[in-house]
């Protein structure tokens, strides 16, 4: 009878460090696992915040040229097409501002302007310019 106790006792300890076992490596995987959430969670906030200020740089830059544009068109009695091109040729968009394709801007012509200045593009060495869509 002693033995069976014994042999009892022994499953009951061995059946409870198991448990204990089970448990602690459950409770061990869960701390790791938000531990791993967390450090994703991180890296992932650290991403967007680079992106974000990237973006941001960017439009900053884009009003940047905007705004010289619009001190140009203000002190200027009427701006051409050479001017313009000076403006632009100034600013070294590809070495100050890659990634900026072109910038530009466009006359506001009355329809009843629209035959004159057509006219007046193709002379300059356009021939085949002409305002689009068509219509008023």
């Amino acid at each position: 009878m002693n033995s069976k106790r014994e042999w009892g006792a022994g499953r009951l300890i061995a059946v409870s460090i198991l448990i204990l076992d089970v448990v602690g490596t459950v409770v061990a995987w869960n701390f790791t696992q938000e531990q791993e959430l967390e450090i994703a969670r991180d890296r992932f906030n650290a991403h967007v915040e680079r992106a974000t200020l990237t973006i941001k740089k960017r439009l900053l830059d884009h009003e940047l040229i905007l705004r010289g544009g619009l001190g140009l068109f203000r002190g200027s009695h009427r701006v051409d097409r050479d001017e313009w091109r000076g403006y632009i040729s100034t600013l070294k968009l590809e070495e100050t501002f890659p990634g900026i394709q072109g910038v530009g801007f466009s006359k506001w012509i009355r329809p009843e302007e629209k035959a004159a200045h057509e006219a007046q593009i193709r002379a300059e060495g356009f021939p085949n310019y002409r305002i689009w869509p068509e219509g008023v």
